[in-house]
């Protein structure tokens, strides 16, 4: 083989490959109700309002962000949704009740078209909890 064989990929590198996504622009993200009641559609995100009661006002707080992803892009898979809910309140929701340090905010992203029932409980599950979001 000769170095051309090499070098030709190396010469392609500002193709772009037509299979990937292209880049869009990053929508925010609305919350759904904490609470059984939906949230208004233009809600948007605050993490001062979420961690208000928190927070010293010091300044030098770290705020740590959790994030969990459920049933994104599976929304009618009824079943498995509350196998994984039931495992969601099995480990993830105690693991969270139980921190000691309560300057974090955990988000929990849903598929927005989840199914009613799963939606309910999980909105139970983290009823009270001001630096518990969940969106879909």
């Amino acid at each position: 083989l000769s170095m051309d064989h090499f070098r030709a990929p190396m010469e392609k590198k500002n193709v772009r490959n037509s299979s990937l996504p292209r880049q869009k622009e990053v929508e925010r993200i609305k919350p759904l109700a904490m609470t059984k009641k939906s949230a208004p559609k233009n809600t948007t995100f605050s993490p001062q309002r979420i961690l208000s009661d928190h927070l010293d006002g010091s300044g030098n707080e770290i705020i740590h962000v959790i994030q969990t992803r459920f049933m994104q892009g599976q929304p009618d898979l009824l079943e498995l949704g509350l196998a994984r809910l039931a495992l969601f309140e099995a480990f993830c929701v105690p693991s969270m009740l139980s921190q000691t340090n309560e300057n974090f905010i955990w988000i929990i992203r849903t598929d927005p078209h989840l199914h009613p029932v799963i939606l309910s409980k999980m909105m139970d599950l983290i009823e009270g909890k001001n630096n518990f979001l969940l969106i879909g």
